[in-house]
């Protein structure tokens, strides 16, 4: 039916750009980023522009908004299922700021680095809301044709 070749639309885009966006999958543009030492990364068109934008949010918000967060979310370690979590001290917080600073991330055409190697990109806020988005638009496309 319809509707679920929608689906079927919906999950596949959803998938291809968390093989992307993802900073827990390994091998994905932004896992690649964050392993590279400071040193160039080329990725995709989508990837490239998904940061471009998500820097504009960094700027606009004069860094309230930061993709390089990761290094304290790492902290609370969201991805990893265990029974043993416990939230990080403040101390491990304060000794991880230094790493965190949008303007640290550098994008050349489809090349992106961080001056900063122990710098780490999390674009989870944005690439969330995009692929909703897409998916809205895929849909709203295929219904209407």
């Amino acid at each position: 039916s319809k509707d679920v070749a929608c689906f079927d639309g919906c999950m596949n885009i959803c998938r291809k750009y968390e093989n992307l966006f993802s900073k827990t999958i390994s091998g994905s543009d932004i896992d690649r980023i964050n392993q590279s030492e400071g040193t160039g990364v080329e990725v995709s068109e989508e990837t490239a522009f998904l940061i471009e934008e998500s820097l504009k949010y960094c700027n606009l918000t004069d860094g309230a908004v930061d993709i390089t967060v990761a290094p304290v979310t790492d902290l609370w370690n969201f991805s990893d299922i265990y029974d043993g979590k416990r939230p990080p001290e403040d101390s491990e917080i304060k000794s991880l700021l230094g790493n965190i600073d949008y303007k640290s991330v550098c994008v050349n055409g489809n090349t992106v680095s961080l001056s900063n190697p122990d710098s780490a990109i999390e674009l989870g806020f944005i690439a969330k809301g995009s692929n909703q988005g897409l998916c809205h638009i895929s849909g709203s496309s295929k219904m209407h044709h």
